[in-house]
This record gives structure tokens, sequence and C-alpha cells, in this order.
């Protein structure tokens, strides 16, 4: 009886990834903040894909404000999209990290450089993590605006 009186206290570890920043946001609110994020991640994808073509421009920038694009000394961007999409893979908070992904999966799919079927494959696996309902159903519809014009015309063989 003693064991059952206390099932309401129990302590859980942290989620493997987890930095400690949870927020707890109602359905109302994280709405609201996922509509800003579907306003402003289009124009870093834009930016990501410049990155790798060499000619990233920042926004709402006058020209002598804007930070010099990284080139290799050839006047060849440093990076290529691809290192860039495996590149956002190291933020530490797992749904940031989720949601830069997806941005930068569809530049790397605009960019031609990896096939859009292995692109898609790797995001789907990784939005299956996401145990949070509201939270999964907020990045699976990110992830369906950002590739819809992606898609391509066959199934994906599974």
């Amino acid at each position: 009886e003693h064991a059952h009186a206390h099932h309401n206290h129990q302590i859980h570890p942290p989620a493997p990834g987890a930095t400690g920043s949870t927020t707890a946001l109602s359905p109302k609110n994280y709405y609201e903040l996922h509509l800003r994020a579907l306003e402003e991640l289009p124009t870093l994808e834009d930016y990501l894909l410049g990155i790798a073509q060499g000619d990233a421009q920042q926004p709402n920038m006058t020209p002598g404000m804007m930070p010099q694009t990284p080139t290799s000394g050839g006047g060849q961007p440093a990076f290529t999209m691809r290192e860039l999409y495996d590149c956002v893979q190291y933020c530490p908070n797992v749904l940031s990290r989720l949601y830069l992904q997806i941005c930068a999966a569809s530049a790397l799919i605009r960019s031609g450089e990896v096939g859009t079927r292995w692109v898609l494959k790797d995001l789907i696996q990784a939005v299956k993590c996401v145990q949070n309902p509201v939270r999964g159903l907020f990045l699976r519809h990110y992830l369906l605006q950002a590739i819809r014009d992606k898609l391509p015309n066959e199934p994906i063989p599974p």
C-alpha cells in the first residue's frame, strides 16, 4: 500500500540529448511559436543555400553591414550544402535540431548535391523520435510544408 501512495512522485531521468531547457508551452502558445517559425525558416533556408553557392546575403542589411561569405580562397564556397546539413545536426537541443535539419534538408534538395530520396528517408527517420504529440504534430507539419514542392513523383521504396 505504501508503494502505491507515492506513485505520483517518481523521479524521471532527463531524456537523452535533453539540455534542461524544456518549456511547457500551451498548445495555443506553441502554435503561435510554430507560425513564427514558418515565417522565418524559409529565410534561413535561402541563407544556407546562399552560403553553399557562395552568394549568401543577409536580409534587411545594407551592403556595408553584410558579413563576408566564407570562401575557400579560390572564390569557391567554404562549405557544401551537405556539410551544412551535417553541421546543423550538432545542435544540442533535439527539437531545435530537427527544425534546423528539415530547413537544411530542404536547401540540400534544392542544391541538387544529394538525391531527394536519401534526404527524405533521413528526415522521416529523424522526426520519428519526437514523442510529445503536440510537438510532433507541428514538426511533421513543418516537414510537409518545407518539402511539399520537392517531393519526387514516384513512391519512395521502403
